[in-house]
């Protein structure tokens, strides 16, 4: 009975203690698979003589930053959902559901602009700082329209999406297996 009364729930911190687990090698494999990326591409314009300005390398460098910081994203949502399902195939099924249908079931809609919703456009905007697309036309009378999203959006779109698999998660995993 004491052992009872003085029990306290440590079900959250094994969840983020997990989480920052996987962010975190997510993190250090996507940066230095992208640093040996960038670095084997310094060697090739090093040899062949080509000029590249300090602004294009810190692009380059910015690029992977943000690049390693989405895998690390994408291996926490993964790991929210996994363990909301507590199934690796329910996570793989919903990973192409989500980015093979939800192209398909957008670009059915009835929208003025489907492509800002797409999982690749917002992918983009995060990766190139911005993506820039040109308007649909969906008459013979239309005027096309150079449209561009800021990587806000693209950190909103997917950022609701991570934190709604993570609070699901959490909640699902605080209850699971307990009297």
């Amino acid at each position: 009975m004491s052992n009872q009364l003085v029990f306290e729930s440590r079900r959250t911190r094994v969840w983020w203690a997990k989480a920052a687990a996987v962010a975190s090698a997510a993190f250090v494999v996507a940066a230095l698979a992208l640093a040996l990326f960038w670095g084997l591409c310094a060697l090739l314009v090093a040899l062949r003589d080509i000029e590249v300005t300090g602004a294009q390398w810190g692009d380059a460098w910015t690029g992977v930053l943000r690049a390693a910081l989405m895998a690390a994203a994408a291996a926490l949502g993964g790991y929210a959902v996994t363990m909301l399902f507590r199934n690796t195939i329910a996570t793989l099924g919903l990973l192409f559901v989500a980015a093979v249908g939800s192209s398909l079931l957008i670009s059915a809609m009835p929208m003025a602009d489907p492509e800002r919703w797409m999982l690749h456009a917002n992918g983009l905007t995060i990766l190139a700082d911005g993506y820039t697309y040109w308007s649909p036309c969906r008459s013979d009378m239309c005027e096309q329209v150079e449209l561009v999203l800021p990587m806000s959006h693209g950190l909103v779109y997917f950022g609701v999406a991570l934190a709604v698999a993570v609070v699901a998660s959490l909640v699902a995993f605080q209850r699971r297996d307990v009297p």
